[in-house]
């Protein structure tokens, strides 16, 4: 049924599982054209809403179309904001919160591909025990070209409950390039540096191994240096 432009249209139903719990999803054809276009957004929320017997899905998410070009070389740009969003399957817990945007450009002999995060963070939690995740200022760039090298950058800051939650901003100095359907860079240097300076310096020798550096003093002398192959990497 048409609406007037830039009118929001919303509706709810209970979900499929015995009828537990509800979604409501509300959509907003901004210029009322029955199209995907730059303006256009989309949000879901759910309250204990059942997809099967074992699982269950809460909190939001919302969409919002950036950019849009569907001609012969396709280009698409969004965002994507998460609120308190959890899936609840068996013993398992997943959980996100927090933005970010995505993008896509193809060319006639490579695909561009970008996501950037102001903040976002995650956890699972299996059995009792949770293990987390958060990004912040994050940035990721890759270039997938379909017979020449692929190439790959990163930046921003990350926390992993592995590490105690404290936070290492990681950096490309030198962009990672891998062949054509190789597993691995075969040259490119990464940076990460922890809260109190400390730095580990990531230089690929090949597509078999990379070299570790440390430089626990923050002063720029790296005292360690570790080969190892790229298989072998914790």
């Amino acid at each position: 049924t048409a609406v007037l432009s830039g009118i929001e249209t919303s509706a709810s139903r209970a979900c499929t599982a015995d009828n537990l719990g509800w979604v409501n999803v509300s959509v907003n054809d901004a210029n009322n054209n029955n199209d995907l276009d730059a303006g256009d957004s989309m949000s879901i929320s759910f309250s204990n809403c059942a997809i099967s017997n074992t699982e269950r899905i809460n909190g939001s998410m919302s969409i919002l179309v950036n950019s849009i070009s569907d001609s012969y070389y396709s280009a698409v740009d969004f965002s994507m904001n998460l609120n308190n969003f959890s899936v609840v399957s068996g013993n398992t817990t997943s959980f996100a919160t927090g933005d970010m945007r995505l993008s896509m450009q193809e060319y006639a002999t490579y695909t561009n591909y970008s996501i950037g995060i102001n903040s976002l963070a995650s956890s699972a939690t299996v059995s009792g025990v949770t293990k987390s995740f958060s990004m912040s200022g994050f940035s990721m760039a890759l270039k997938d070209a379909l017979t020449a090298n692929d190439e790959q950058t990163y930046s921003g800051t990350l926390a992993m409950s592995h590490f105690n939650n404290q936070s290492v901003g990681i950096s490309t100095t030198s962009p990672w390039l891998i062949s054509n359907g190789a597993s691995y860079p075969y040259t490119g240097q990464m940076l990460l540096t922890g809260q109190s300076g400390s730095k580990i310096r990531i230089t690929a020798i090949s597509s078999s191994n990379v070299k570790l550096e440390l430089d626990a003093a923050g002063d720029g002398v790296y005292e360690e240096t570790k080969v190892l192959t790229w298989a072998s990497m914790p």
